[in-house]
């Protein structure tokens, strides 16, 4: 898959920040083994190009990391096109977006892509991803310290379950944190026992709202996931 430089300059700057740590602890131990050399055999010479081979090393692996991440970044991108068969412009659009929450996140480009493409399976909209269904996503899994696309089914699943209309995305998202905060449940519980008691309590006459006080108490209980 061919990647352009202009996204692989993006997503090595956004998806990059682990591998960076990992890269200065390895030059670092790299200049202190060169160091202990150097005192070791009195040849400066010798310890400078052993930190040379670590950042020479260093900077192709991260060379080669950069144009796999940012191959997966475009089977992302192909992938949301296909799923919302959205224009150049639109597709413009979720790239720049997916890039700023790498940039501007924990989480990488690709993961962001992940979760545009599970919001719009979902059934939002291209507008209802882009004004809020993102954001929601991300405020959710953050929250809740779930995977970026997890925290996007969650939100969606609840959505569909209960009629929701997507710019309340961000409604669910926060109700969803909101319960966890005040329980001993994660958001991972509720979004399970959504998923499993989520119709009935619709069938039973109960909003999204009321079936998440009810599911708090029942996490106060000790009652949590599945088993709610």
């Amino acid at each position: 898959m061919a990647v352009d430089v202009a996204t692989l300059r993006a997503v090595l700057v956004a998806d990059t920040r682990q591998y960076t740590t990992a890269l200065a602890k390895a030059e670092r131990q790299g200049d202190s083994f060169g160091s202990k050399t150097s005192k070791a055999a009195g040849k400066a010479g010798k310890a400078l190009l052993a930190v040379g081979k670590v950042g020479a090393v260093g900077a192709a692996v991260g060379f080669g990391y950069a144009v796999k991440q940012a191959a997966n970044f475009e089977k992302q991108m192909s992938a949301l096109g296909a799923v919302t068969d959205a224009n150049a412009r639109q597709m413009k659009r979720f790239r720049e977006q997916a890039l700023k929450a790498g940039a501007d996140t924990k989480y990488s480009a690709s993961q962001a892509a992940e979760a545009q493409i599970e919001l719009a399976k979902g059934g939002l909209s291209i507008a209802q991803v882009m004004s809020g269904g993102l954001k929601s996503a991300l405020a959710l899994a953050a929250a809740g310290e779930l995977e970026l696309a997890d925290a996007a089914s969650t939100t969606v699943n609840a959505m569909k379950l209960f009629g929701i209309q997507g710019d309340r995305s961000m409604k669910v998202a926060d109700a969803l944190a909101t319960a966890a905060n005040r329980t001993t449940a994660d958001v991972g519980d509720f979004g399970l026992a959504l998923k499993q008691g989520g119709s009935a309590a619709k069938l039973a006459g109960l909003s999204f709202n009321e079936t998440v006080v009810a599911l708090e108490s029942l996490a106060e209980a000790g009652i949590k996931g599945s088993d709610a």
